[in-house]
């Protein structure tokens, strides 16, 4: 595996004090994976759900203004923009729960507002650390195992660094981006209470939980409340993302697991759609990974020629949780 260059800290730690929101308003979390279709759980609850608010916030890494353009024009109804829309999300690798996010906001008439980094926010190196779990699936094992484990833990200490630096963002702009849509509106201006729906992936609980403590009075505005469209996979990797994310380290064990998961993770997401397995098949193949020794995850990797590539683990891993699932 190749070494990943090394992603500076960001220079100031987050001050919780800048941390707000504008006094009317009522925000909702909403976390789901977000790759498939049916990660947004009941289509005519989503709708439901985001026609119902007055601003919508989308998680949108990378954006830029006319993709901010192009998705206010989208939820205000403009049908020729919305075909354009569809067709340049349809490219995406997350293109399925983008599609139903469109279709859901659509002529609904919600205020859109980004707070993730915009394009110019992120280095290409920042980039690439958060698409950790795509890119080293194309490299090659190695002839050490331990080895290929500490390089691949490397790439995901990475991620975490990057992840917490856009979550400390996100919080940071909450406030000034929601005044800047509320101010102006009149009739957001005038609401007792303007309601905010905010759609994020499952590993960003981390933002819900910072505004919580925040605003923890249940009966006082600004409010702050989440769902969760679906139980979340509880994958070694996301856990060990949130451990080095709270500055903690991990154990041998679980970063041996993590190249693991990386693998089996590519093989789990398209179970999601796939007709002939349920969420809970998909659950326990999960479950499956987690719970393999050592020794099996040496062996699958020892079954391979050294210039196999890491994605080339898919094939026994495959053949392990077949063989669980059956027995």
């Amino acid at each position: 595996m190749l070494d990943s260059p090394e992603i500076p800290t960001r220079s100031e730690p987050l001050d919780p004090n800048k941390i707000f929101l504008p006094s009317n308003v009522e925000l909702r979390f909403l976390f789901s994976k977000h790759h498939a279709a049916v990660d947004v759980g009941d289509p005519d609850e989503f709708r439901r759900s985001v026609r119902s608010s007055d601003i919508v916030i989308p998680e949108s890494l990378a954006w830029n203004q006319a993709w901010l353009d192009d998705t206010r024009l989208v939820a205000k109804g403009k049908d020729n923009v919305y075909k354009h829309w569809k067709n340049a999300v349809s490219g995406l690798p997350d293109s399925e729960f983008a599609l139903a996010m469109g279709s859901a906001l659509f002529n609904s008439h919600a205020q859109v507002v980004f707070v993730d980094y915009s394009v110019s926010d992120i280095t290409p190196e920042e980039l690439s650390a958060q698409h950790s779990l795509v890119g080293p699936k194309e490299e090659l094992l190695g002839s050490n195992f331990d080895d290929a484990v500490e390089r691949f833990n490397s790439q995901i200490q990475q991620a975490a660094k990057v992840e917490k630096d856009r979550e400390d963002h996100m919080l940071l702009q909450f406030g000034p981006r929601l005044t800047e849509a509320i101010d102006p509106n009149p009739k957001l201006a005038k609401k007792e209470r303007v309601a905010v729906l905010a759609i994020l992936g499952t590993g960003h609980r981390r933002v819900y939980d910072l505004l919580k403590q925040r605003y923890s009075n249940e009966d006082e505005l600004p409010h702050v409340s989440q769902e969760t469209v679906q139980e979340p996979i509880q994958s070694i990797y996301n856990r060990v993302k949130l451990i080095y994310k709270s500055g903690e380290t991990t154990t041998d064990d679980a970063r041996k697991r993590m190249l693991l998961e990386c693998v089996g993770e590519s093989l789990l997401m398209p179970m999601r759609s796939h007709p002939d397995f349920s969420w809970l098949d998909v659950k326990k193949s999960s479950e499956i990974l987690s719970a393999l020794s050592e020794g099996e995850i040496r062996e699958m990797y020892d079954s391979l020629d050294r210039e196999s590539k890491i994605v080339d683990l898919q094939a026994p891993v495959w053949r392990k949780i077949q063989s669980m699932r059956q027995s």
